[in-house]
């Protein structure tokens, strides 16, 4: 039943255009490798055992009258592949054999930083037509918030430079999905509502209030500094993470709410 209302609702979802920076000149995307700098992770410990400390965990709370039920399943049957535009990594033939091999009844949903149209009527061409039906493709833009980084440069001056945070590891920065019962109601099914919890994303891409409303979920948020893939659930609700540092200092409770 869930995944029949989200593709009813994807059904609708035309390529978004969002204007959030006019310029002629390429967006500085800052390439992060998957594993965490010392510094980040310093960062992401301080920020952690502060949160905890002065009990500002939530952003927004469950929606008027429901309850989170569980996570989405590992497993479950979605009908949606995501990803993002570039092809850092050598992801590129990845991504193109998804493509050719997306099952009939699975959507690919690719969003860019861009929102020239020009741009974003290439990606849906060069996707659509690797793809067995163009209608299982679409395009959307989130608009990507640009952030300054001080550094030294070889000649030992400071110097800040402007950078758009890249949004390639989806799982990471996409949030993560639940389902929501209203209490109290007797048809279960009837009271489903999909909904996606965001984390704070150390590569500093945030693309969560996007994807609710494309998805039209509500949004559940805290302050935390978590990442999405690493966390994986089955439909009973039980739930494993890595038990690294900067998750072990995040209570128990984050996850089971």
């Amino acid at each position: 039943m869930l995944r029949h209302k989200i593709k009813n609702l994807m059904g609708m979802l035309i390529i978004t255009l969002v204007s959030f920076h006019a310029s002629a000149d390429p967006i500085n995307i800052k390439i992060n490798s998957k594993r965490i700098s010392k510094e980040q992770k310093e960062i992401i410990l301080n920020h952690n055992a502060k949160i905890t400390q002065t009990g500002q965990v939530y952003n927004s709370g469950s929606t008027a009258g429901l309850l989170v039920q569980r996570p989405v399943a590992e497993y479950e049957d979605t009908g949606y592949l995501v990803f993002f535009s570039e092809t850092e990594f050598n992801s590129a033939d990845v991504k193109a054999k998804l493509i050719q091999n997306l099952p009939k009844d699975v959507t690919a949903i690719i969003y860019t930083d861009s929102n020239d149209q020009t741009d974003l009527e290439a990606l849906y061409r060069f996707y659509s037509d690797m793809a067995p039906n163009k209608d299982q493709i679409k395009v959307i833009h989130i608009p990507n918030t640009p952030k300054l980084d001080t550094f030294t440069d070889e000649d030992g001056q400071e110097v800040t430079e402007e950078y758009y945070p890249t949004g390639f590891w989806s799982r990471d920065a996409i949030p993560v999905p639940v389902v929501q019962l209203a209490s109290g109601t007797p048809i279960r099914a009837l009271a489903e509502k999909f909904t996606v919890v965001d984390a704070k994303y150390y590569h500093e891409y945030e693309p969560d209030k996007y994807i609710a409303e494309y998805f039209n979920a509500a949004l559940l948020s805290h302050n935390y500094y978590f990442e999405g893939g690493n966390f994986m659930a089955n439909s009973k609700g039980d739930c494993i993470v890595i038990n690294t540092d900067e998750v072990e200092i995040i209570p128990n409770s984050i996850f089971s709410k």
